[in-house]
């Protein structure tokens, strides 16, 4: 499966999210380094990646957050 199927499915089925986690750290690799975009104009339109969008999601399910200091 491709990363966007993988997060897609997770998305989905939070039950697949541990087999997910890969893909997720992936993509959020690829959106720090500017590779992706959650958003992007296409011919003048701006366009959504929605499973960039998701994987944003399951990344915070994932991840350990804490407060932070204002």
């Amino acid at each position: 499966m491709t990363d966007r199927q993988l997060i897609e499915a997770a998305y989905a089925d939070l039950d697949l999210l541990n087999d997910a986690r890969p893909a997720v750290e992936r993509t959020m690799a690829a959106l720090d380094a500017g590779t992706v975009r959650v958003a992007e104009k296409i011919d003048g339109e701006w366009t959504v990646n929605a499973w960039i969008k998701e994987a944003i999601f399951l990344y915070f399910r994932l991840s350990d957050l804490e407060p932070m200091e204002a």
